[in-house]
């Protein structure tokens, strides 16, 4: 009997530590940059923090209360977007709307968080570009199948697309540009450095 009961105990131990390996493969902090393929679901958020022995997993709002980077006078770009960790506060933030645009950072500051990704896309989900000079994100920053985004660019460039599709997992257009109202095609928006800040249509004959 007790052995029996040893042996199950042992048994159950290591398959929550196998059920925890994995979900720490599936998951990476990023101290740089931003997601390949972020969190979106406040759910998965606090699974996340879990499966990476964060101090924190309870999930806390990033849109409203005191961190409501909008209300503080911080500026959206001063936060990364979806599911973050500020480890001066050790807190676990997520931004429903995706409407921040900072990077991961590890600096410690006020304004500093590490991200939490996803190491692989969902089923159908689509990658958005990273690496497009003076490009800021997208909004949302998150594409499912199905989904749809509008790119955002630093304040005097402007995207070549007006809107980026996801279309079972490959994205439509594959790539774009964030350049000078002259290099641009015929609809272009500009949400500038700190959006949602200004909105403009430029059209070219």
């Amino acid at each position: 009997g007790e052995a029996v009961a040893m042996a199950l105990i042992l048994a159950s131990l290591i398959a929550a530590l196998t059920l925890r390996a994995a979900g720490a493969a599936q998951y990476e902090l990023r101290s740089s940059g931003r997601c390949d393929f972020p969190i979106v679901d406040p759910s998965e958020c606090s699974a996340a923090a879990d499966a990476l022995d964060l101090d924190e997993t309870a999930v806390a709002s990033a849109n409203e209360g005191d961190w409501d980077r909008e209300r503080r006078g911080q500026g959206l770009g001063d936060a990364p977007p979806y599911c973050s960790y500020e480890g001066w506060s050790e807190t676990l933030l997520f931004d429903a709307t995706g409407i921040y645009y900072g990077e991961c950072s590890d600096s410690g500051g006020s304004n500093g968080a590490l991200c939490l990704c996803r190491v692989s896309p969902a089923p159908g989900e689509c990658r958005v570009p990273t690496d497009i000079a003076n490009f800021l994100g997208c909004s949302p920053g998150h594409l499912p199948s199905g989904g749809s985004c509008t790119p955002r660019c630093a304040s005097g460039t402007f995207p070549s697309v007006a809107s980026l599709s996801c279309i079972g997992g490959v994205l439509d257009p594959p790539t774009f540009t964030c350049g000078s109202a002259a290099s641009t095609s015929d609809y272009s928006l500009n949400m500038g450095e700190t959006w949602p800040q200004v909105c403009g249509y430029h059209i070219t004959s």
